[in-house]
C-alpha cells in the first residue's frame, strides 16, 4: 500500500512539474509584487511563509529517527535542515510584515512541501544501505555537496543584498543591487537556490531528489523571467543586457 502510494505520488508530481512551468510562464504566481485578488483570503506575509515552509523542516525530522546511525544520511538531512530551518523560521522575520500572501498560495506550497518531504525522506529511509561511508568519496557526493553549499551561500548573500539595498534606497524608484551576481543576472537568489537543489539531486542520485530540482526550476525560472521583464519596464537605467536566470537565457 505504502509503495503504491509512493510511486503514484512520484508520477503525479513528475507530470505536474511541466504543467506548472508552462502555466507560470504566462500567469505569475500571485504573491509579492504580483499579488492580486481572486486567490482566497489574504494572510500576513511572515505567518504565511512559516506555514508554507515549516512542513519541509518538521517532517524531515522523522528520517533522523530511522537513520541516526547512518552518517551519510545524517549529512544529507542536516544540509536539508540548514535550508528549511532558515526558510521557515528565520527568513520570515526579514520580510516586510505589511506585505501579504493569498491563502491559496500558502495552501499549495504547504501541500507541495508535505509531499516533497515525504518523497525525499522515505527514499532515504528505503535506500539507507546505499549510503555507506564509502559514499562520501564518490564524485557525485563531492560535487553535489559542493554545489549545495555554494548555492545555499549564494542565495543567502543575494537575499541579504536585496534587504540592504531596500534600507539604503531613499527614493520612490525601485532599485536592485549592482553587486555580486546582480551585475550579470536579474535573480541570483533564484539562480543560487536552483544550484543548491541541483547539488542535492547530484548528491542523492535518486528520482525524488531530481524531481525536487525540476520543481524548483519550474517554479523559479518563470518567476525570474517575470522579474526580468518587470525590471526592464519599471527600473530606470536597468541594463537590458542582464539575463533573467541563467547567462544563456533571454
Amino acid at each position: 500500500m505504502v509503495e503504491s502510494v509512493y510511486v503514484s505520488l512520484l508520477y503525479v508530481m513528475l507530470c505536474l512539474a511541466p504543467l506548472v512551468f508552462i502555466t507560470l510562464l504566462w500567469v505569475p504566481a500571485p504573491y509579492g509584487r504580483y499579488v492580486r485578488p481572486g486567490w482566497g483570503p489574504i494572510v500576513n506575509n511572515r505567518l504565511g511563509w512559516l506555514i508554507m515552509e515549516s512542513p519541509a523542516c518538521l517532517l524531515m525530522l522523522v528520517p533522523f529517527y530511522f537513520l541516526y546511525e547512518n552518517l551519510v544520511a545524517c549529512i544529507f538531512l542536516s544540509l536539508w535542515q540548514s535550508h528549511y530551518i532558515h526558510r521557515a523560521f528565520i527568513y520570515p522575520l526579514t520580510l516586510k510584515s505589511e506585505k501579504n500572501v493569498p491563502f491559496m498560495i500558502i495552501l499549495m506550497a504547504f501541500l507541495f512541501n508535505v509531499v516533497n518531504a515525504y518523497l525525499n525522506g522515505l527514499y532515504l529511509i528505503l535506500n539507507e544501505k546505499t549510503y555507506t561511508l564509502g559514499y562520501l568519496s564518490n564524485w557525485n557526493f563531492i560535487l553535489g555537496a559542493s554545489l549545495f553549499v555554494i548555492g545555499f551561500l549564494g542565495n543567502k548573500k543575494a537575499d541579504r543584498l536585496l534587504r540592504e539595498n531596500r534600507k539604503l534606497n531613499t527614493s520612490s524608484q525601485y532599485q536592485i543591487p549592482d553587486k555580486f551576481l546582480y551585475r550579470f543576472i536579474s535573480c541570483p537568489n533564484y539562480f543560487s537556490e536552483s544550484v543548491q537543489w541541483l547539488g542535492w539531486a547530484i548528491m542523492i542520485m535518486g528520482l525524488p531528489a531530481w524531481l525536487f530540482f525540476f520543481w524548483t526550476v519550474a517554479n523559479l525560472l518563470p518567476r525570474a523571467i517575470s522579474h526580468h521583464k518587470w525590471y526592464k519596464e519599471n527600473v530606470r537605467g536597468y541594463s537590458k543586457a542582464k539575463k533573467a536566470f541563467l547567462p544563456f537565457i533571454l
